[in-house]
C-alpha cells in the first residue's frame, strides 16, 4: 500500500485494477438481497479509487518537483538559491517525501560549506532528521546527517550518524571510512576512551 501510494506508476494500474474488481450492475439481480447495497457500494469504491489517484497526481506532482530541483542543482550548482527554492516547493508538495528533505539538507550544506557560513546548517539538520524520521532505514539519510553535524562541529553527533549508516549497510566501506575518521578525531581530541 506504501508503494501505491508514492509511486504514481504502481497507482494507476492499481486504480484501474480496482476499479474493474467493482461490481457491474448485471452482476446483481433486482431481487437479492444485496442488490440495494450494490450502488452505494459502487459510490464508495469510485470515491475511494479517486481519492487514490488524486493522492497519486499530487505525490507524482511532488516528485516531478523534487527532480526539477535536483536538475537545477545540477546545472546550477548546489548554491543556486534557484535549486532551493525548487526544492522546497517539491518539499510543500509532498511533505511526507525524504527525498525532498534531504535535497534540501544538501543543498543548505553545499551552500554553508561554499559561503563559510554556518547560520544554515541548523536547518540542514533539522530537514536531514525529518528525512530519517520518514524513513530511518536508508543508510544515505544517515550518512548525510553525520557530515551536517560535523560541519556543525558536532563530532559526537556525526560518529552516531555514520556508524548507524555503516550498521545499515555493513558492505559499503565509504560509511565505514567516514565513521573511523570522525572516530579518529574523536580519540584525538581525547572525547573517545573516557
Amino acid at each position: 500500500m506504501d508503494v501505491t501510494f508514492y509511486m504514481p506508476s504502481v497507482l494507476l494500474p492499481f486504480a484501474c485494477l480496482a476499479g474493474a474488481a467493482l461490481p457491474r450492475s448485471e452482476d446483481t439481480e433486482a431481487g437479492e438481497p444485496g442488490a440495494m447495497r450494490a450502488p452505494a457500494a459502487r459510490a464508495a469504491w469510485i470515491a475511494a479509487a479517486l481519492a487514490l489517484a488524486l493522492v497519486g497526481v499530487w505525490i507524482g506532482h511532488g516528485d516531478q518537483l523534487r527532480s526539477e530541483a535536483a536538475s537545477v542543482a545540477r546545472d546550477q550548482g548546489a548554491t543556486s538559491d534557484v535549486a532551493l527554492q525548487a526544492a522546497r516547493r517539491a518539499r510543500r508538495w509532498n511533505p511526507i517525501d525524504p527525498e525532498s528533505r534531504m535535497l534540501i539538507s544538501r543543498l543548505l550544506l553545499e551552500r554553508s560549506v561554499a559561503s563559510r557560513r554556518v547560520d544554515e546548517l541548523p536547518e540542514a539538520e533539522q530537514e536531514a532528521l525529518r528525512a530519517i524520521e520518514r524513513d530511518p532505514r536508508t543508510p544515505g539519510h544517515w550518512s548525510y546527517l553525520g557530515k551536517v553535524r560535523l560541519a556543525r562541529s558536532d563530532p559526537q553527533g556525526a560518529y552516531i550518524a555514520l556508524d548507524t549508516a555503516s550498521r545499515l549497510y555493513p558492505i559499503r566501506i565509504e560509511y565505514r571510512e567516514d565513521r573511523d575518521r570522525v572516530a579518529a578525531l574523536l580519540s584525538s581530541d581525547g572525547r573517545v576512551g573516557r
